[in-house]
């Protein structure tokens, strides 16, 4: 038969035209035995045919009908084949740390996955060797662990990883593949992994295991953190997964009922246990403006999202949905960053030591966040976030020129460490070290910091400064003064054109009453501008109500360069006490 109908059936089918039996006494001393031989070399084929014929392919058919026997097919037509197996063995693996896992593993960190080996109490287990596969595979795309040798191919591995790990004889070495993985400090990949049929060094694992014993198999795995480049804000590429395969070989020998003797006689077999693993960030980043995208003071950058049209009133303008983050030469833009832990079982993944904003000069400024001890119970809490808010003044660091510069608003570098886990079983462990009984990430002394970058934002020339300059807080009656500062940052005199809410449309100072405010000052109109020269632009109110009042909106744009100054939207407040 054909190698590939002997892999199908699962064994070596033989033809069988007789039967042997040899029969001995239950006393183990006796040397007497009795042989029973069967003949039937002239059984018919179930398909009538005879000589040649029957060893063709309705012969295997039949074999494969025969093993699997409908009702309708009597016993005296056979079966006349036997399906000879390999010597099976009888140790069960169980992984210990899926459980607690939900499956998934750490980048960037260390992972010990337990297994427990039970012998089977009629065998016992010697000389127990390891051989050990892995392959990597990124979301979306499927590859399989399958044997050459079964005439079926391979599929090409990706981004390969992720792989089993060992302590380094030498505390403080650094190991580094040819792929440019660095490995962590004290740690180097094992040697009895199989990466091609040139290379299969198996380890030993224990010289013996007792029947109906247990003993704990730890295997460690690493995978550096996925590389965020400064496009990706943090969060860049999907998931990835590992499939390995743990190749246990030994000896079985059998025991005998009742008496302590162990048969001098044994098989060797070997077991195959297949598994996977889902890699995952210790936490998830996200960056936010806490202030929108749109800006009350966009100085007249000359931006699509800034363009003005004053021929429109305040109240039907509509602000420009672009998803750009703009920004004028030294403005200062408020940021939020938020780190989600990811969940690592009924636990979050990993804890925050330390948030640290590198793009930040001023070292009293760039520390964020330090871990509190009464911090870890509350980080450990499943979803658990950490919010922090900093600030960063855009610099285009280049000679003004029309073309705008692009910076990350932030780069936040993150250091954490691994929740830990611990076994809970009383079998012995075949290795032990500093960890003792922990599994899932293991809390290494030294972890690579997550490095997050912020969102890119476009820094333009700005041709004008503006601001709002200080206020007293007011009251209701009596008046308070509120000035706008508008400064020419170019070489060329300016047009401007100005209007307030609620004002009247004669242009001219005046008096305006509306249901919560008194306005006084020019509240519409033009005005030119020289070259560098700083204008004001002073109003006076009264408020007749108290609580949150709607603040009359003012809006300036430039007319050479067609881009607001101050576009100042509905939302905002004067708090006036009674």
């Amino acid at each position: 038969m054909a190698n590939n109908e002997v892999t199908f059936f699962g064994g070596v089918p033989l033809v069988c035209h007789g039967l042997t039996i040899k029969v001995k006494p239950s006393n183990l001393d006796s040397s007497l035995s009795t042989k029973l031989h069967i003949d039937r070399k002239h059984l018919l084929s179930p398909l009538g045919r005879s000589d040649a014929l029957q060893y063709l392919m309705e012969e295997c058919n039949y074999m494969s009908h025969s093993w699997s026997r409908p009702a309708y097919h009597p016993w005296c037509l056979g079966p006349r084949c036997l399906r000879v197996h390999s010597p099976r063995p009888h140790m069960e693996i169980s992984n210990l740390t899926d459980p607690a896992t939900g499956g998934k593993a750490i980048e960037g960190t260390v992972n010990r996955i337990v297994f427990q080996l039970s012998a089977n109490e009629n065998y016992e287990c010697r000389d127990i060797t390891l051989r050990l596969r892995c392959s990597s595979r990124s979301e979306g795309v499927s590859e399989s662990l399958v044997d050459d040798a079964e005439g079926e191919s391979k599929e090409a591995e990706i981004n390969r990883t992720s792989m089993f790990v060992q302590k380094s004889q030498d505390p403080g070495a650094v190991v580094t593949t040819e792929e440019g993985v660095i490995f962590p400090i004290g740690w180097e990949p094992r040697r009895d992994v199989i990466k091609d049929e040139s290379q299969d060094i198996p380890s030993v694992v224990v010289p013996y295991l007792g029947g109906g014993k247990s003993m704990l198999l730890p295997l460690d795995l690493f995978s550096p953190l996925s590389v965020s480049s400064e496009d990706a804000s943090g969060n860049d590429g999907g998931s990835c997964s590992s499939v390995y395969e743990i190749i246990l070989t030994f000896k079985e020998v059998r025991t005998e009922e009742g008496s302590d003797e162990v048969s001098s006689s044994g098989n060797q077999v070997m077991v195959i246990h297949r598994g996977a693993i889902t890699w995952i960030k210790p936490f998830d980043g996200t960056f936010s403006v806490m202030n929108g995208h749109h800006k009350s003071f966009p100085n007249g950058v000359q931006h699509d999202s800034n363009v003005s049209n004053m021929r429109l009133s305040s109240s039907s303008r509509t602000e420009n949905q672009s998803d750009d983050i703009i920004s004028a030469d030294g403005e200062r833009i408020r940021m939020r960053f938020v780190l989600k832990a990811n969940c690592l079982g009924g636990n979050a993944a990993a804890i925050v030591e330390s948030v640290v904003n590198e793009a930040d000069n001023n070292d009293k400024l760039k520390q964020l966040y330090s871990l509190d001890e009464s911090d870890t119970l509350l980080q450990s809490k499943q979803g658990a976030k950490l919010s922090t808010s900093f600030c960063v003044v855009t610099q285009r660091n280049t000679s003004h020129s029309s073309q705008y510069v692009t910076m990350p608003l932030g780069v936040i570098s993150v250091k954490w460490k691994p929740t830990c886990l611990t076994v809970t079983c009383n079998n012995p462990l075949t290795t032990l070290d500093e960890f003792g009984m922990a599994h899932g990430p293991l809390s290494l002394p030294t972890v690579t910091p997550m490095i997050f970058y912020g969102p890119r934002c476009q820094v333009l020339n700005a041709p004008f400064t503006a601001k709002i300059l200080k206020h007293p807080s007011p009251k209701v009656g009596i008046p308070f003064r509120v000035v706008y500062q508008i400064t020419n940052n170019t070489a060329k005199s300016q047009i401007l054109s100005f209007s307030l809410d609620g004002a009247s449309a004669n242009g001219e100072e005046s008096s305006t009453q509306s249901n919560q405010f008194l306005i006084t000052g020019w509240t519409r109109g033009e005005v030119q501008i020289s070259p560098f020269e700083m204008r004001l632009f002073p109003f006076t109110f009264m408020s007749m109500v108290a609580g949150n009042v709607p603040r009359p909106n003012f809006c300036v744009s430039s007319g050479r360069h067609q881009s607001w100054v101050i576009n100042e939207k509905k939302g905002e407040f004067f708090f006036v006490v009674p």
